[in-house]
């Protein structure tokens, strides 16, 4: 029988029964709790330090006095744009009042309801207004083709005087009891041109010729050579 020294027969052992790897560590070697929450306690106030040195930027005292001046202006500009847009507004309300009609309320919601109101009225009028203009002009247009009035248009050749022309022509239709609504006269390369509109009821021809008749009397055909309607 063979004897096996104590190495011998441990390393024969460990030959035959080799030691399973496993996960095991040393309890000792684990870091505990505390010992982590140190680290990292450490490691966040590290990383805030280097941001505040990133960041921080302190600002010099005489920016904090121009900061400081600039915001009360800003501060007294506003207040004083803010109050010339309150006295723009009470003059326009002041304004608008003083020609709404009387007892008007003084309120800002007084004087937009009345004004509103006014507004409303006066366009209703305007129209109103408007359809009565148009029905007169129908009428005179209508009255103008029944023989209503008459424009005459007389030309005077080389006036000796403008004045007496005028004259003569007012004189010749009151003689034929004519009413003149409007004269004009006109002066152009020696040539005086009247036009005058009259009121009647006879027509276009009746009237050109009791026309022609007056300027034939006392030499007034000499003076008119044409005489035409308008």
């Amino acid at each position: 029988m063979d004897w096996f020294s104590p190495e011998q027969y441990e390393h024969l052992w460990s030959e035959l029964f080799p030691v399973i790897q496993t996960a095991f560590v040393p309890y000792t070697t684990i870091p505990t709790t505390t010992e982590l929450d140190v680290l990292r306690g450490q490691n966040m106030n590290k990383r805030m330090i280097d941001f505040m040195r990133r960041t921080y930027n302190p600002t010099p005292p005489a920016r904090i006095i121009e900061t400081q001046v600039s915001d009360r202006e800003r501060g007294l500009r506003h207040k004083m744009s803010e109050r010339i847009r309150r006295n723009r507004e009470r003059e326009s309300y002041s304004a608008l009042h003083s020609i709404l009609p009387p007892g008007t309320k003084n309120s800002k919601k007084g004087i937009v309801d009345r004004a509103d109101k006014s507004i409303r009225e006066l366009q209703s009028y305007k129209e109103a207004l408007e359809r009565q203009n148009n029905e007169l002009e129908a009428q005179l247009a209508a009255m103008e083709e029944n023989g209503g009035g008459r424009k005459i248009r007389l030309s005077v050749p080389n006036p000796t005087s403008v004045v007496d022309s005028m004259l003569e022509v007012l004189k010749c239709f009151k003689c034929l009891g004519f009413k003149i609504r409007n004269i004009q006269s006109k002066l152009h390369d020696q040539e005086l041109v009247i036009v005058v509109d009259i009121e009647t009821e006879i027509g276009a021809d009746e009237v050109k010729t009791a026309v022609e008749r007056i300027l034939e009397d006392g030499g007034r055909k000499l003076l008119f050579n044409y005489l035409s309607e308008e």
